[in-house]
């Protein structure tokens, strides 16, 4: 560029105004303070958390009169330092490329819960497995929250929805994934398991996501992840008694992280409540027939074949037995295929009176 061969330009010159390697905003004092509060949060074996937030909540509280900071200076103190990890590159584009119905599943409650079952784990002296439960509830409100259980069954998962929705809120919606607990329901198709009817009585819509796309539960496989690096490898565990008295704290201390505070009582949804359950899946090739299909509940539903590759969201209304598949663009839904598609009745026999079918 024409300015960088000037012949009075002098490159030894520094005219920002401030030193370099000097602070512009802050002082050196407040950067001592995020280290100070750092250290100590590192250092308290009962603190899970020590990032930039956790710093920030804790300056906030031991020196409330003092100039407010940012999470972008505390980021940028920390990684002055050494002391802050880099996150994980994410190929970004994908999940828009394929249609992947984001803003369809957003509308569809004011709050979503996610939750799931995280990977068995072992302790010394125990060959039996511990199982835990993780709920990550990603709208309005941001909770992550986890509970050990006895096993991977419809009957836990319920027993710990129930125990979540008593203590902090119930949702209007539940994405899961396809595995047995949730979705399992035996041979027949078009059947619904004890879990998905416990939802429907509960005015909970149902949301299975796409089986093997375990990015469509990002939030919660993300706060998996969390677990297992903060709580799990935090230190050995030696029994479940030891667990049970240490996940409350995690869980306590990770409420305080996201500043959870729970709704009034008594608020009611926006739209009426019709009992509806959603699927997200990916189209595929029929490898005999060369047909476009999804496979809901163990039953193909044929589609064009232009929408191989690309994701669609189903949704079943089971009070007017019609499954409605929806293709999203530019945010908008669009109707790929309507057709009946009736509830199986051995459905009854799973989870007694369909109340929730008008």
């Amino acid at each position: 560029m024409a300015w960088t061969k000037s012949q009075d330009q002098d490159l030894s010159t520094d005219a920002r105004g401030w030193k370099k390697q000097q602070l512009r905003q802050y002082t050196l004092r407040d950067e001592q303070r995020i280290l100070k509060i750092h250290r100590q949060l590192d250092k308290d074996s009962s603190v899970y958390f020590s990032g930039a937030s956790a710093i920030l909540q804790e300056y906030q509280k031991l020196y409330p009169g003092a100039k407010s900071i940012t999470l972008r200076f505390i980021g940028r103190t920390l990684a002055k330092h050494g002391l802050s990890t880099k996150p994980k590159v994410r190929v970004k584009g994908a999940s828009k490329y394929l249609h992947y119905p984001k803003a369809l599943i957003e509308n569809l409650g004011g709050s979503i819960l996610e939750l799931d079952f995280i990977g068995k784990k072992f302790i010394d002296n125990r060959t039996e497995p511990i199982n835990f439960i993780g709920f990550s509830l990603t709208k309005p409100r941001k909770l992550k929250y986890f509970q050990r259980a006895q096993s991977e069954t419809a009957a836990e998962a319920i027993k710990h929805c129930q125990r979540f929705f008593d203590t902090f809120e119930k949702p209007e919606v539940v994405k899961v994934d396809n595995g047995f607990a949730f979705a399992g329901a035996g041979p027949q198709a078009r059947t619904l398991n004890s879990f998905t009817l416990f939802l429907l009585k509960k005015k909970i819509i149902p949301v299975f996501t796409a089986p093997r796309k375990p990015w469509n539960q990002a939030s919660i496989e993300g706060s998996n992840s969390i677990f297992s690096r903060k709580f799990w490898h935090h230190e050995r565990y030696t029994s479940v008694e030891m667990i049970d008295r240490k996940l409350p704290l995690f869980n306590k201390s990770y409420q305080q992280y996201h500043g959870y505070k729970s709704p009034a009582q008594g608020t009611r949804r926006k739209t009426p409540f019709v009992p509806t359950v959603y699927f997200i899946r990916k189209v595929y090739q029929d490898e005999q027939s060369k047909k476009a299909f999804i496979e809901i509940l163990k039953e193909k539903v044929i589609l064009p074949k232009s929408y191989i590759g690309m994701f669609v969201l189903a949704q079943w209304n089971l009070n007017s037995d019609k499954l409605t598949v929806l293709y999203e663009s530019d945010q908008q839904a669009i109707i790929v295929k309507e057709q009946n598609f009736k509830l199986n009745p051995r459905t009854r026999e799973i989870g007694g009176s369909l109340s929730f079918v008008t």
